[in-house]
């Protein structure tokens, strides 16, 4: 059960409009932590708001967001202790149902039950449905954590994106980028090549300068225990030397993370990244899903980047957007292979959620 809030705590009359918790906080003659908890436990905002008004207290820790309140007036028997106990309650229960909503929207999009749907809103506020499941294949997915590691190893090294490297004939596989071999190219072109225009012989060489070792090694420092690389990306018909033994392994909500290393590091490698992101070729899923929204309910969508893959077992999308002035990550996969309709339309149910 939640703890009482006291009677002193005196509530602003909401705001009739379809935004009332947001719109009453800048103009409320109360104490914000007074609005929005009194406004929450008095069950006085609508599911909606509630629901929008936790998710953002979920884009830092309790803490964080509480302890500000203790020095603005917060009242003794009012203390961290038991508003963290009040926040911690709401956003587990916010999760709970969040994660069942895209459990739904995964089902009525036809994503399958294998299918895999994550999604992060703030740092420390993100839900899933299979989030942890290995899709049938990583395909060019893989990118992005080698893009990763390779930007972590130079900014390491102190070496520079513009370093150029002999891309080697050996490398080669068929792929949608006019990248020409047997001759040196830079890092910086290797990586936009392999995240803008998904070159599978880019990807190869990288994984080649950088050693299958050393990006496992450091993907497991940084936390990301379920992605590996093991394999170079095949296209068609001709394989790569030494392509490797072991498929390469992803799951979406280490695909999230990522994506929020990148987009919350400002640095000349992390910005490097978000600009080949953003050149994304392939415009059939996130790019196309997100085109039919301007305005969402009063918020700006934008998007930001995005990298696709997908092979004859797998489809799928790892992106960030923007609503409103937050920055959120979403990742879909299905293991259908001709699943874009699938994938734009649990896009479109999940930012509508929203």
């Amino acid at each position: 059960m939640l703890p009482k809030i006291p009677e002193s705590a005196p509530l602003a009359p909401p705001d009739p409009s379809p935004h009332s918790w947001s719109a009453l906080l800048p103009r409320a003659p109360y104490a914000p932590w007074r609005v929005w908890l009194s406004l929450i436990l008095a069950g006085v905002l609508c599911a909606a708001d509630q629901s929008r008004a936790v998710r953002s207290f979920g884009q830092q820790s309790a803490a964080a967001t509480l302890l500000p309140l203790l020095h603005s007036g917060v009242p003794s028997d009012l203390g961290l202790n038991r508003l963290t106990l009040v926040y911690d309650h709401l956003l587990v229960k916010q999760k709970k149902a969040d994660s069942q909503l895209l459990r739904t929207i995964a089902q009525k999009s036809g994503l399958g039950s294998d299918g895999t749907i994550s999604l992060c809103t703030g740092p420390l506020y993100c839900v899933d449905f299979n989030g942890d499941l290995q899709p049938a294949a990583a395909a060019s997915l893989i990118k992005v954590p080698i893009a990763l590691v390779l930007v972590s190893r130079l900014e390491a090294t102190n070496t520079s994106l513009n370093t150029a490297i002999y891309l080697d004939p050996g490398n080669y596989t068929e792929d949608h980028s006019a990248i020409a071999i047997g001759r040196p190219q830079t890092l910086r072109y290797l990586m936009t090549e392999m995240l803008a225009n998904s070159s599978n012989t880019a990807t190869n060489q990288l994984i080649d300068y950088l050693g299958m070792d050393t990006i496992n090694r450091e993907l497991k420092a940084m936390g990301f225990t379920r992605t590996s690389v093991t394999y170079k990306v095949v296209g068609d018909q001709i394989f790569p030397q030494n392509p490797g033994t072991v498929a390469n392994r992803i799951t979406s909500n280490e695909l999230n993370q990522m994506m929020q290393l990148i987009y919350t590091r400002n640095t000349t490698g992390y910005h490097a990244i978000r600009a080949a992101l953003a050149k994304q070729y392939d415009d059939t899923m996130g790019i196309s899903a997100l085109a039919g929204f301007n305005i969402l309910e009063g918020r700006t969508v934008r998007w930001l980047g995005e990298k696709t893959g997908g092979t004859s077992r797998v489809l799928g999308t790892t992106l960030a957007f923007k609503l409103g002035e937050q920055i959120c990550y979403l990742s879909v996969t299905t293991n259908n292979p001709g699943g874009e309709s699938q994938i734009r339309k649990a896009i479109d149910a999940v930012v509508r959620s929203r």
